[in-house]
């Protein structure tokens, strides 16, 4: 499934889309984890919505994962794509220490052999729900293929 084909199926809910590119050699220089961070504070909107892990290499998708909840007052609540792009992915079971997204992207490009990740980034028109969005892609994705993204563990 490419990565058109999943932004068809949520074009409706779409507000604005766009990529940013995570390149192996920027992240595994000596301050790549600071590069990282410095590129999504300077590239990504400060808002909720879907990302998109895509290795540039061969167009698979790897990971499909969503920012902002909306509680039961009706209010987006969490962090934004920014934010959850920099954030902690789980505990590192050897060290006890969060895992921060740039270590984890930059273990993940050298486990892919991924010289490029495309970050697609797609927020939602005002009142659109992200889990519902992130909802569509991953069914769809799970329709096409008959499993999930390599890096989505569940759904």
């Amino acid at each position: 499934m490419t990565i058109n084909e999943l932004k068809e199926c949520i074009q409706n809910l779409i507000n604005d889309d766009y990529q940013v590119s995570v390149h192996l050699e920027m992240i595994s220089a000596n301050n790549g984890l600071r590069a990282y961070n410095a590129l999504i504070r300077n590239e990504v909107q400060d808002s909720a919505g879907i990302y998109i892990w895509e290795n540039d290499d061969n167009n698979e998708i790897l990971y499909i994962g969503m920012s902002g909840k909306i509680t039961q007052q009706g209010i987006l609540v969490n962090h934004s794509v920014k934010n959850r792009l920099q954030a902690s992915r789980g505990i590192d079971l050897e060290t006890g220490r969060d895992i921060l997204t740039n270590k984890y992207i930059k273990n993940l490009m050298f486990e892919e052999n991924c010289n490029i990740l495309n970050i697609h980034i797609i927020h939602l028109h005002d009142g659109q729900m992200p889990s519902y969005a992130e909802a569509v892609l991953i069914n769809a994705f799970y329709q096409r293929n008959g499993l999930l993204p390599k890096y989505n563990n569940a759904f």
